[in-house]
């Protein structure tokens, strides 16, 4: 037998291992790119990485230099279409499997035939999460929830849409306090609402998940104002009777002063206005002077401008004591008491003109506005006598004052 020649020899060395390599046998299968996200769109470019027994691989054209065509592969799934290196989701089909995409895939490589079904999971869904802090009364607030996954969180409001989900796959359940206008809501408390907490509910039928929180109301601010003006002198006391000499009566004591009339109250005027999202500025202009108060949108005002407090009357004089008796004469009689004066009539209300750019039932919740009448004076007390005096009449309470409203809104 012959030897080979050496060139032979190595010839055959050199290219033995290339012409393995391309008979080795493709074992394996894997999705080569990163895919879409399918939770936001329906269509993403995919590609297949052939694993070969060698360790090798081998990729669909258009991936890198890819060298298997695509008619030579047979890609089918119930969740998508694919072909031509795309692959289009049928939502539906995807949600019903759980948001998994199998892929039965059949190939045709250099004489071998490969199949391998591939299951491709998007990210676990693990909850939905209403997003909501703190709630501000009268201010409107957008039905806001999230869905989170394994990989991120996505979040819905208004008419927010993605290829898996939308604003209105959710159903909300808001406490009866809440003013509800399309998917916006803002709380509402009624005059003596102490609440600190406000529940609300979210529920997503199609993933079967709900949330449920306790959301804390801003909590109530309280400012109070008493403007009065000062009350009326009382009447001045009535003079007391002379004591008679032996025998002589007593003199007879005046009467009371009757008590002033009460002040008017106050005038002033009030700004109320809008200071952001959840804050008020609040301006009181009175005697000249101006006060501003920033305050949060849930807050209770009382503001009180009474009118003056009528004077007492004065008391009545004490009756002269009578002389003393003598063998000549009896013992004098006491003279009479004076009478008590009348008290004196309450000052009328004070007066507030309102001009305010909120709407008509957050300022009424907010502010609480008194003008009353004044307290009336006392009457005097009658004076010692004989007779005493009569006691003063009570003045009358003072009428009520005026609030007027100028509202600054369409």
């Amino acid at each position: 037998m012959k030897h080979l020649p050496a060139y032979a020899l190595l010839f055959s060395i050199l290219f033995a291992q290339p012409i393995y390599a391309e008979k080795s046998p493709i074992v394996d299968v894997v999705i080569a790119n990163d895919l879409a996200d399918f939770y936001e769109r329906t269509t993403s470019a995919i590609y297949f990485r052939f694993i070969k027994k060698d360790g090798t691989s081998v990729y669909t054209r258009g991936y890198g230099d890819g060298c298997i065509s695509w008619p030579r592969i047979s890609a089918r799934s119930k969740q998508a279409t694919i072909g031509n290196g795309r692959i289009y989701v049928n939502m539906k089909h995807l949600r019903a499997n759980d948001y998994k995409i199998d892929i039965d895939l059949f190939v045709t490589f250099r004489g071998q035939d490969f199949q391998k079904t591939i299951q491709y999971a998007l990210p676990r869904i693990t909850s939905i999460e209403i997003v909501q802090d703190i709630r501000v009364p009268y201010t409107w607030y957008g039905c806001k929830v999230k869905i989170n996954t394994t990989a991120k969180s996505y979040y819905f409001f208004g008419d927010h849409r993605t290829a898996a989900f939308a604003t209105t796959d959710f159903v909300w359940t808001l406490d009866k306090r809440f003013n509800q206008r399309d998917n916006l809501f803002r709380y509402e408390p009624s005059p003596n609402d102490r609440a600190k907490t406000i529940r609300i509910q979210v529920v997503n039928e199609k993933l079967g998940l709900q949330d449920i929180v306790d959301v804390p109301l801003q909590q109530v601010q309280k400012k109070s104002f008493v403007f009065a003006p000062k009350p009326r002198a009382a009447g001045e006391n009535g003079e007391d009777g002379e004591d008679g000499d032996t025998g002589e009566n007593g003199g007879s004591s005046g009467g009371g002063w009757h008590g002033a009339d009460g002040y008017e109250g106050k005038h002033a005027e009030l700004v109320i206005t809008k200071y952001g999202a959840d804050k008020i500025i609040f301006t009181l202009y009175l005697d000249g002077n101006k006060e501003v108060y920033y305050l949060p949108t849930n807050s209770k005002i009382s503001l009180q401008l009474p009118g003056g407090r009528g004077g007492d009357g004065g008391r009545g004089g004490d009756g002269g004591d009578g002389g003393s008796s003598s063998d000549e004469y009896e013992a004098g009689s006491t003279g009479y008491g004076g009478p008590g004066g009348n008290g004196g009539n309450g000052g009328q209300g004070g007066y507030i003109h309102v001009y305010s750019d909120l709407e008509i039932s957050m300022l009424s919740r907010i502010l609480d506005i008194q003008t009353p009448g004044g307290l009336p004076g006392n009457g005097g007390r009658g004076g010692d006598g004989s007779p005493s005096g009569t006691g003063g009449k009570a003045g009358n309470r003072g009428k009520r004052g005026s609030v007027n409203y100028e509202i600054l809104i369409t």
